[in-house]
C-alpha cells in the first residue's frame, strides 16, 4: 500500500530544502523513459500515460500551490494570535497565565508579597489561620508550605494554584 502523506511530505521537504532545483531535465528525461520502456508495448499507450501524467502533476501542482495559499493564511492568523497572547500574558500578575478566569486573575492582583503565614492566607481566603493549618497538614487539594528560617509561610504562587482548585475556577479541559 502506497502511503501518499509519506510521500507528499517527502515531495515538499525535498522542494524546501532546495533538493528538486537540482534535478536536470536530463534526470527526469531519463525517469520517464525508463518507466514507459518498462511499462507500456507502444508508442500510443506510452503517449497517452504521459498525457495523463502530465494532467496528473499539473492538478496536484495547483492543489499543492492553492493549500501552501491557504496554509500560509492559516499560519499568519495563528502567529497573530500567538503574538497577542504573548503580549497579553505580559500584563498578567505573576503566578497567571491567560488560561485563567477573571475571578483568579482579581484575586492574583491582591497578594504583593512573595510569602504569606498562615494569618495572612487565612484573610487572603476569608478562613481562619487554624484552617490553614489544618489543610497544610492534610495537604488539602495539594496545599504546601514552607519553613522559613521559624516561621510557617505558603508562597504566593502556591496560594494562587490552591485559590484555582479550592474554589474551582481552573480551565477543565
Amino acid at each position: 500500500m502506497i502511503n501518499n502523506q509519506q510521500i507528499l511530505f517527502d515531495l515538499v521537504h525535498k522542494a524546501e530544502t532546495g533538493a528538486l532545483d537540482e534535478l536536470t531535465q536530463k534526470q527526469i528525461n531519463e525517469v520517464m523513459v525508463s518507466y514507459v520502456l518498462n511499462h507500456y508495448n507502444n508508442s500510443d499507450e506510452a503517449k497517452t500515460s504521459m498525457k495523463d501524467t502530465f494532467d496528473s502533476v499539473q492538478k496536484l501542482l495547483n492543489r499543492l500551490l492553492n493549500f501552501m495559499s491557504i496554509s500560509e493564511k492559516e499560519l499568519k492568523a495563528m502567529y497573530d494570535i500567538k503574538a497577542k497572547m504573548e503580549k497579553l500574558e505580559a500584563t498578567l500578575p505573576e503566578g497567571c497565565n491567560i488560561a485563567d478566569l477573571p475571578e483568579v486573575i482579581t484575586f492574583a492582583k491582591k497578594l504583593d508579597k512573595p510569602y504569606y503565614n498562615h494569618s495572612q492566607a487565612g484573610k487572603l481566603l476569608n478562613v481562619q489561620r487554624q484552617t490553614i493549618s489544618n489543610w497544610l497538614d492534610k495537604k488539602h487539594l495539594g496545599l504546601v508550605g514552607y519553613t522559613v528560617g521559624s516561621r510557617n509561610v505558603i508562597d504566593k504562587i502556591e496560594i494562587i494554584r490552591f485559590y484555582r482548585v479550592w474554589k474551582g475556577v481552573e480551565w477543565n479541559f
